[in-house]
């Protein structure tokens, strides 16, 4: 009797086709910024996006895929106040980081025998989480005089 329990969940598991569910975490450092005409002095906001990830394969083609996200974006300004001769009287660095919960929804199709390859073509749609804007004034000398911080900014 304690051999055929052994034996049961071997022969079990060896009845299994093939697996055509995944489901994973992903993660990994995003770099974003924003484009404002006339503006010379954007620079990016490094920050962290993943979550987990799910794919269901049709066939041994077609695939579909769903994520939940968690997306860091932003960027960062800085502003120079000069006088009439165009000395540096203050500088003022604002702080762009705007927070998204982002759902993409894919389909795919593989190709290939020996060297395999896919393709996806889908939707990202992203909801808002959080956004806030932080101020630093500087004077001259480069000695911070100011700052404020303003939170969930729409």
């Amino acid at each position: 009797m304690k051999n055929l329990f052994l034996w049961v969940p071997c022969l079990v598991a060896l009845n299994v086709y093939g697996q055509n569910q995944y489901a994973g975490v992903t993660g990994g450092i995003l770099l974003s910024n924003n484009n404002i005409r006339n503006s010379q002095n954007l620079d990016d906001r490094s920050a962290f996006a993943g979550g987990l990830t799910y794919t269901f394969h049709f066939n041994e083609r077609l695939t579909f895929g769903a994520d939940r996200l968690y997306l860091q974006r932003g960027f960062r300004d800085d502003i120079y106040f000069t006088d009439q001769s165009g000395y540096v009287e203050e500088e003022k660095l604002f702080r762009f980081n705007f927070d998204y919960v982002a759902v993409p929804l894919k389909v795919g199709y593989n190709f290939g025998q020996q060297l395999y390859g896919f393709v996806n073509v889908g939707v990202m749609p992203s909801f808002l989480d959080q956004s806030v804007i932080k101020s630093e004034t500087f004077d001259a000398n480069g000695k911070q005089t100011d700052s404020d911080e303003f939170s969930n900014i729409s």
